[in-house]
């Protein structure tokens, strides 16, 4: 057996059709696409031991130890997320983590400094950790994906800070526009009142606010999958910005709609609750606590689910190039069960399941990502590929 037959006994059969729309190149041969799964093989024993370690030390250094507590957790993170049978690695030096993380910590306690001294002083403060927003963003990203190889080689992320900037310039603009429109709608019809100059104010930024929300998602997205890089090759963003929207509504739907199931719920479980008393006695608010922590939980947990699994899928499969793209096939049920599994054990558990949860959800999330490839990985050290 040749080593390309054999490459490909292992590494999975040609395309079907369905994966060749993924490409548009003309020149390129849709019969040699292949399929690299995503493998997870992260243990929750073993994460446990370098989360309870890295937690401790971090509480007994009062948060300093944090730096090298993410660079322990990520560096067997990403050994154990394999792609064509290569696992990631993560090189980035607490230390050089630790002067980013001091330098942020500096900033935001001088800012909240300033916005306890209130007025002018406070206005400006929060001005100032709002424009850091973008240039955090950047250089979050790009410090992490410099950081992170495979077969040897690094990653790279192209977008700039002054992508970034101009990123937030338009919900910015949009903000501060209706937050002018709404301040002088207060002073027309508020008529000396406070409580209503404050209703009219806020109503039109708020509605602001969430009608911009998919927007500035779709644009942080598009960001971020339009500048990773490996080697020659740099990822498109093929998603709209309706096609996001339309996960927001649909998750909005799913978000009302288990709101009136967990409130059917909650009143038979009141119901209950209330008919099991003796006579003439009364409940008292600790009684309800516990059927409000249900009615809290099923009520965000079905939307949380849907969101996270349709846009899963929506963003990794528009992601890709001309050689190599994602395909994200990421379940509902499957997100939903995990969910409550890891939420259930965590809270009986006091916390103690977490690192177990997160091992867990990282698998679910990872392995649901397929790589369909037109190069071999070999191919991908050295040679210039279209992108």
């Amino acid at each position: 057996m040749s080593a390309h037959s054999a490459a490909v006994a292992t590494l999975g059969a040609p395309t079907v059709p369905s994966v060749a729309r993924l490409f548009t190149h003309p020149t390129l041969d849709t019969k040699s696409v292949y399929r690299y799964p995503v493998r997870f093989t992260g243990d929750g024993g073993a994460y446990f031991r370098i989360w309870l370690r890295t937690t401790l030390l971090t509480m007994v250094t009062l948060g300093l130890y944090w730096p090298w507590a993410q660079a322990q957790r990520l560096q067997y993170i990403y050994s154990h997320i394999h792609i064509a049978e290569q696992p990631l690695a993560f090189t980035g030096q607490a230390k050089r983590m630790f002067r980013a993380y001091a330098m942020l910590g500096a900033l935001l306690l001088c800012i909240a400094l300033a916005r306890g001294a209130g007025g002018l002083t406070g206005a400006v403060a929060g001005l100032i950790l709002l424009l850091m927003v973008p240039a955090f963003m950047q250089g979050a990203i790009q410090f992490k994906l410099a950081h992170t190889r495979w077969q040897g080689q690094p990653f790279q992320f192209n977008g700039t800070i002054w992508d970034a900037y101009k990123l937030a310039a338009t919900p910015i603009g949009i903000l501060l526009a209706v937050l002018a429109l709404s301040v002088t709608l207060a002073i027309m019809f508020s008529q000396g009142d406070a409580r209503t100059a404050s209703t009219i104010a806020a109503t039109p930024m708020v509605l602001c606010v969430y009608a911009l929300t998919p927007y500035i998602w779709w644009q942080v997205k598009h960001y971020q999958h339009q500048n990773y890089a490996f080697r020659s090759l740099q990822t498109h963003f093929r998603a709209s910005p309706g096609s996001v929207a339309k996960v927001f509504v649909k998750s909005a739907l799913v978000s009302v709609a288990s709101c009136m199931i967990a409130a059917g719920v909650f009143g038979v479980l009141v119901g209950l609750s209330l008919s099991s008393l003796p006579a003439g006695s009364t409940t008292s608010t600790g009684t309800l606590l516990p059927w409000l922590a249900v009615f809290a939980a099923v009520s965000q947990v079905l939307p949380f689910a849907f969101f996270t699994s349709r846009m899963q899928n929506l963003i990794w499969t528009n992601t890709g190039n001309q050689s190599v793209r994602f395909k994200s096939q990421l379940g509902f049920k499957p997100v939903l069960a995990l969910v409550c599994k890891n939420i259930a054990l965590t809270a009986v558990t006091l916390g103690l399941y977490a690192p177990y949860a997160r091992m867990a959800w990282l698998r679910l999330r990872l392995e649901a990502i397929t790589v369909h490839s037109r190069v071999m990985p070999s191919q991908l050290r050295g040679q210039t590929l279209a992108s």
